[in-house]
């Protein structure tokens, strides 16, 4: 139902003041009909924005500059809004999430690997339990 209203959406308009991936912006874009996609409004403080660089950025708290972005999406000509589509699906493609695992797991490795092994591994404390201690009364 989600993908749906999301095809038929003209405008998806994801304009968080923090955010992490947004995933909600890059279903908009995956669902969109490449003939006739809509356009993604998206704020610049979305983790998406940084790949997903076919979106209208913008910053959440500029009144005026999201009903810009609002009105150049609805005027969008069919041409562009193709365009971006096309490259902002090519982005998702190469960066899917197996792509984003084998990162994160490499990265893991290396700071794991970076002077800091499991015992060394700081542990949180709770006035003077830590929170193993805890967990395990």
């Amino acid at each position: 139902m989600l993908a749906a209203l999301f095809r038929t959406a003209h405008v998806g308009y994801v304009t968080p003041l923090r955010d992490g991936m947004n995933l909600v912006a890059k279903e908009y874009v995956s669902a969109q009909d490449p003939e006739n996609p809509g356009v993604l409004v998206l704020s610049r403080f979305a983790g998406a924005a940084q790949e997903l660089d076919g979106a209208l950025i913008v910053n959440p708290v500029d009144i005026d500059g999201m009903a810009d972005a609002l009105a150049t999406a609805l005027e969008m000509p069919l041409a562009e809004r193709q365009a971006r589509h096309r490259d902002m699906m090519a982005q998702l493609r190469e960066n899917n999430v197996s792509v984003w695992r084998d990162n994160f797991m490499r990265d893991l490795q290396s700071a794991n690997g970076a002077g800091r092994t499991a015992s060394a591994r700081p542990r949180a404390r709770v006035g003077k339990k830590t929170a193993r201690e805890i967990v395990a009364s």
